[in-house]
């Protein structure tokens, strides 16, 4: 009968290369496969938007400034579309989230091939293979957050003051790039705890540390720098401009920039929002239902969280060094995702959580390598061909078809997302609206369309001329606007028609029959003569 192995101490040479190769293994398979699937065409929403920046830079809707200046560099890349370069840094970051979950459940297990498999099938998983396909901040704030958390695992083990510095580094660009990189916290502050009381934690390593957050965090400095009038995609001036209760005014003074950035980064856009009539936020219960359901159903399917969960037993039972973060990490996670968001938005908060969890899945492999190696063979081809089964099955099951909940989230994909299926729509539409724009013209936009819109006149300039502006169908909004892009001589169209609460002297006309509209028409009626 196989006996437990004794818990780990130190790793051997050959444990540390085997780790190496196990890291780029996965990242270079990961990296094959979300370069093949990704897309070469405008996507809408935030993905058209960090496409657009990638060539011009600019202020996105949350800041993210490390993110921006990444696809600045992406973008200058001599080959194929904008779109296709912005797409690369998500599809490299992802490479680099997998391979490095690869080298620590390696490390962790000290089974190579266990810790490929298990960031094989995080790849594969919904979320994150979607957000290492298109242009976005999630898979490059995972990178950064697996940096460091592995630069923490080995500071735990060995503190230095270079390795304190550089993981302060990663975390200062990691807190920029998106909010679900606050999950890190209560890890290093765990870790910080358990070294200061074995006399390990230095004042230096603070001091470096900090130093690092610092430099990192001074990106912000460019998005100060982006915000003025004449920035092609400044959100600030975009969303302000149209919103006079919360404007501040445009001046070059330091204190006026911050509190720009602070109305951007601190969420106030997203809270200032009136909520429909009879909504009611659902309960803390409610979204981690939600995001069970999402995770069980889209990110492991079938076997996936159950292994991780017998693993995260056999990484406590084992006494794994460092284990105890990653549960640590996973919790907080957890706890961020159910504090902070609701809905769609779920899994891609959930992402560190989920690469914990593919951590649990790797030992749950060694811990079957120990006692059955023929099952953890059977386990391990279950583990990456149940993402593949399920990204083919369009509809649900019965059982799953019954619910409200498991039905939409079951569609997240392969209906509503398909990496082996792109929908070039958003790119004809594009084209074909600023075809039928007339010169200097003005046009007013939702979220998603506009962004795909603002790719045709920045990143692959059809319309250098065109002016679009973000209303989406607010009435305010769009009167604001109307006005204000009258007042400098552009003529304005929207891509919507007239909705409810419109004033009525805000004329809407039709540029083609109605069943063939894109554009529409808008100005002030004249006042009828006495």
């Amino acid at each position: 009968m196989p006996h437990a192995a004794a818990p780990e101490t130190e790793a051997t040479p050959a444990d540390l290369a085997g780790a190496r190769r196990a890291c780029w293994l996965a990242g270079a398979l990961a990296l094959a496969v979300d370069v093949a699937t990704t897309s070469h065409t405008v996507l809408p929403a935030d993905p058209g938007e960090f496409q657009t920046m990638s060539r011009v830079g600019g202020i996105s809707h949350s800041g993210y400034a490390p993110v921006v200046l990444l696809l600045r560099a992406f973008g200058a890349l001599p080959l194929g579309t904008p779109a296709f370069r912005a797409n690369l840094l998500s599809c490299l970051a992802g490479a680099l989230a997998v391979g490095l979950l690869a080298y620590v459940a390696a490390r962790f297990t000290r089974r190579p091939f266990a810790g490929v498999v298990a960031a094989l099938a995080f790849a594969l998983s919904r979320s994150a293979w979607k957000e290492s396909t298109e242009a976005g901040v999630h898979a490059v704030t995972l990178a950064l957050d697996a940096t460091v958390f592995v630069l923490l695992l080995r500071f735990v083990r060995r503190p230095d003051k270079r390795g304190a510095f550089f993981m302060g580094l990663a975390g200062g660009l990691a807190a920029l790039s998106h909010l679900s990189a606050w999950s890190l916290v209560p890890v290093v502050l765990a870790a910080a705890i358990a070294l200061a009381r074995t006399g390990r934690l230095r004042a230096a390593h603070v001091t470096l540390a900090a130093l690092g957050v610092v430099l990192g965090l001074s990106t912000l400095i460019t998005m100060l720098a982006s915000d003025r009038p004449a920035q092609p995609m400044n959100y600030l001036e975009d969303v302000m401009r149209l919103e006079p209760a919360e404007y501040f005014p445009n001046a070059p003074v330091p204190v006026t920039r911050l509190e720009r950035a602070t109305w951007l980064m601190t969420g106030r856009q997203y809270l200032a929002f009136p909520h429909p009539a009879g909504y009611v936020a659902p309960t803390r219960t409610e979204r981690f239902i939600a995001l069970a359901v999402e995770e069980v159903v889209n990110q492991f399917p079938l076997v996936g969280w159950p292994l991780a969960a017998l693993g995260a037993w056999w990484l406590i039972r084992r006494r794994v060094p460092g284990a105890w973060l990653a549960i640590v990490w996973a919790a907080s996670a957890l706890a961020l995702t159910n504090t902070v968001t609701s809905g769609f938005p779920n899994g891609y908060f959930f992402l560190p959580g989920a690469w914990c969890g593919a951590l649990g899945i790797a030992a749950a492999l060694a811990f079957l390598g120990e006692r059955a190696p023929r099952a953890m063979a059977a386990v391990a081809a279950l583990v990456l061909l149940a993402p593949l089964a399920r990204v083919a099955l369009r509809d649900p099951p019965p059982p799953l078809d019954r619910y409200h909940l498991t039905r939409s989230a079951w569609h997240m994909w392969p209906a509503e997302w398909n990496p082996f299926h792109h929908d070039a729509r958003w790119d004809a539409y594009g084209r074909r609206v600023m075809g039928e724009l007339p010169p200097r013209a003005s046009v007013l936009a939702g979220w998603d369309d506009g962004n795909v819109l603002r790719y045709f006149c920045y990143a692959e300039p059809l319309r250098r001329d065109v002016r679009v502006v973000l209303t989406g169908a607010q009435p305010r909004r769009v009167a604001r606007a109307v006005t204000l892009e009258r007042a400098a001589g552009r003529p304005v169209f929207a891509t919507f028609p007239r909705v409810a609460g419109t004033p009525d002297s805000l004329e809407f006309a039709p540029l083609a029959a109605a069943r063939d509209t894109l554009l529409w028409r808008l100005d002030w009626r004249a006042p009828a003569r006495p």
